[in-house]
């Protein structure tokens, strides 16, 4: 797995110096096409891997950093300004491409990824984020209103995958636009090896059709609401812990999936398996499956399975309040759409190396009375040190042992059924970044 990874760093790092040298790559990747034709003290290249070296401070502090880790010369040094000015030459979607590349790359060198019965399990799942008060976002992004003013607000969705701690894919989206259809557009890059665990806000005709219709059907987990129609309602009303339920097109899905060129009528059905899951209140839930066979899938497995679906959620909560999701080294919306799915970036980069510290970690804390875990946020505290080694040593084998090893130092036992009751947090909005309670500024 580490070498696995390494290659995979080493790949991505070369994408980035491949497309930077070639005019015709660069080109498609520019706000203007023009841009970064002449030699430069901040080319493509480097613009590329300064927005990626995680830019939470000041801009003039972390140019310092940045310049001084590089050991550059006076001559070379370039300022906050001039920064800003070539970092807006650069469309954002390149970082997305990026976000995408690097996720393929994993998937592609990792032989043995861990799975769950032969299935990759993903997870989708959205959030929001606090923008910045600007014209440009607010007539983009839109956003609420409170007593005080209104705000901007953007709805961003991931897919993630639940064993390795990969985000596949991720998006920026308006508060208008909602999560699900932008789910709908994931489904042809969803791998055919694969489990999709969803909550239910995902249940709908569409979903489940477009799942089932691709040219090799594709397999998931969706919760629902016990009022979600007429068949779920009986089904929760009946005796039954399990059942075959068949849910037919109704005008609106009809409409939706011309979109995407698919057309059905009213006949049209999708069977899935429906199963009621007892939570240990007494509530009942309802779980809905293509997966038909109990020896595959069974009750219990179902509601395990839907349980590491909170993992999604977790990783959300490290993006935001340990990444600092929300606090963006830009005013303007491509600089903010830069940060954000470089945010997400340096999550893949980080969990992989987590991925191979842990590791270790398992092999010499194996005769201890507890397990033990790397401590994620000093874990980053490190990462953020180091990130800018990672992209420019030559000896990338050794920089990426030196950071798993100062990771090792940041250990904790994993104390067996400890249970944090969920409480939830309202934040105030006026403009600054406001994070949880349990959580300590590291980077």
């Amino acid at each position: 797995m580490a070498f696995a990874n390494l290659k995979v760093l080493e790949e991505f790092i070369e994408t980035i110096k491949y497309v930077s040298s070639d005019p015709t790559l660069m080109k498609s990747m520019l706000k203007k096409k023009s841009a970064f034709s002449r030699k430069s003290k901040l080319s493509f290249e480097t613009s590329t891997f300064l927005i990626l070296s995680m830019l939470k401070r000041s801009l003039n502090i972390e140019i310092d950093h940045f310049t001084e880790a590089l050991n550059l010369p006076e001559e070379l040094c370039f300022t906050k300004s001039a920064f800003s000015q070539r970092r807006h030459l650069i469309d954002s979607k390149w970082f997305q491409f990026l976000l995408e590349h690097l996720s393929n790359l994993y998937y592609e060198y990792n032989d043995d990824i861990k799975r769950w019965k032969g299935y990759k399990l993903f997870a989708i799942d959205g959030s929001t984020a606090d923008l910045i008060k600007e014209k440009e976002l607010l007539e983009f992004y839109e956003g609420a209103n409170n007593q005080h003013s209104n705000y901007p607000l953007c709805r961003f969705l991931k897919m993630h995958d639940l064993l390795n701690d990969i985000i596949v894919k991720a998006q920026m989206m308006p508060m208008k636009r909602g999560e699900i259809k932008c789910a709908y557009n994931w489904v042809d890059s969803i791998a055919d090896d694969s489990i999709t665990i969803c909550d239910r806000g995902f249940a709908s005709f569409t979903f489940f059709y477009l799942m089932r219709a691709c040219e090799k059907p594709k397999e998931f987990i969706v919760r629902c609401k016990t009022s979600f129609n007429n068949e779920v309602k009986q089904f929760v009303a009946s005796d039954q812990m399990s059942s075959k339920l068949r849910f037919y097109a109704t005008d609106e899905s009809i409409k939706e999936l011309l979109k995407h060129y698919v057309k059905v009528n009213k006949e049209t059905y999708v069977e899935v398996r429906a199963e009621k899951i007892v939570l240990d209140t007494g509530e009942i839930e309802v779980l809905l499956t293509s997966v038909f066979d109990e020896d595959i899938l069974s009750r219990q497995e179902l509601k395990f399975l839907y349980m590491k679906r909170w993992n999604i959620e977790t990783r959300i909560g490290l993006s935001k309040n340990v990444f600092q999701l929300e606090i963006f080294s830009s005013h303007l919306k491509n600089g903010i759409e830069q940060d954000f799915y470089s945010n997400m970036i340096l999550c893949n980069i980080h969990s992989m190396l987590m991925s191979e510290t842990q590791s270790n970690v398992d092999k010499k804390t194996a005769q201890r009375v507890y397990a033990y875990k790397v401590n994620i946020s000093a874990s980053i505290n490190q990462f953020k040190k180091k990130i800018i080694d990672l992209f420019f040593n030559k000896n990338l084998l050794e920089t990426f042992r030196k950071i798993c090893s100062r990771f090792e130092k940041y250990i904790e036992p994993i104390r067996p059924n400890r249970k944090v009751k969920r409480t939830k947090v309202t934040k105030k909005r006026y403009g600054k970044h406001k994070t949880q309670k349990n959580y300590r500024n590291n980077i």
